[in-house]
């Protein structure tokens, strides 16, 4: 996935803020009708679209060279804590950075897409029946996009 588990914890989750990959080239479609550049600050996991167990780009796991970072969600409580077992290639200060979920995207060799929300509360951020928000917005333009090219 070009991503990591690297933190769980019990805090308020927290929204997503769009990076530069999320306006531009080859993903961009997948933020059709997103008009903020944050998203995903409400939902039914402890409160937002990133949290409870999260994935993060990391130096020392291999992560394809075509890999776009689309959105990140940082400012998590001191009750995230990234795994100890996990081994980190500049210690301490690549640690610290890593309290974040990386939302990315790479086309595969084989010709396909892979995205990773990077958070198992994404799911809990999506929109009620008969309602409509960013989190929808994305899920709806990523599988508009592969159920065109079936």
């Amino acid at each position: 996935m070009g991503v990591t588990y690297v933190i769980m914890g019990f805090g308020q989750s927290r929204p997503y803020r769009r990076l530069s990959g999320s306006y531009g080239g080859e993903y961009a479609w997948l933020f059709d009708g997103v008009t903020s550049d944050q998203f995903g600050g409400e939902g039914t996991v402890l409160g937002g679209a990133a949290g409870y167990e999260i994935d993060a780009v990391i130096k020392s796991q291999i992560t394809p060279k075509n890999l776009v970072r689309l959105a990140v969600a940082n400012g998590f409580d001191d009750g995230f804590q990234v795994r100890p077992d996990l081994w980190i290639v500049e210690g301490d200060s690549e640690r610290a950075a890593l309290r974040r979920a990386d939302m990315t995207a790479y086309r595969h060799e084989g010709g396909g897409i892979v995205v990773s929300m990077s958070s198992v509360a994404w799911i809990g951020a999506l929109p009620g029946a008969g309602h409509d928000n960013d989190v929808g917005r994305i899920m709806r333009n990523l599988i508009g996009r592969f159920q065109s090219r079936s």
